[in-house]
């Protein structure tokens, strides 16, 4: 990913508002989108961060990962070690 200046962040899962970053980081927000949170920047790599619209076809009836899941996943996102 070197050389690449924008991540995009799409929506994961519509129904836990979680989104999901190019670099693989989920983001749970309890209200709004990224950038009406004022997220200027991926939090995993630094990266300017571009939203992407959520696709007419997209609904949360076809999300397969329940809220439940998704907070699992940042649970086990942060407890990882980070990289020095």
């Amino acid at each position: 990913m070197k050389g690449v200046l924008y991540c995009n962040w799409q929506i994961h899962d519509e129904e836990a508002n979680a989104w999901e970053s190019e670099c693989g980081l989920v983001w749970w927000f309890e209200v709004g989108e990224p950038k009406e949170n004022e997220m200027n920047y991926c939090p995993k790599c630094g990266r300017h961060l571009t939203q992407l619209a959520l696709d007419a076809g997209d609904s949360a009836a076809s999300q397969t990962e329940s809220k439940a899941e998704v907070l699992s996943s940042l649970l086990a996102l942060s407890t990882r070690p980070h990289r020095q």
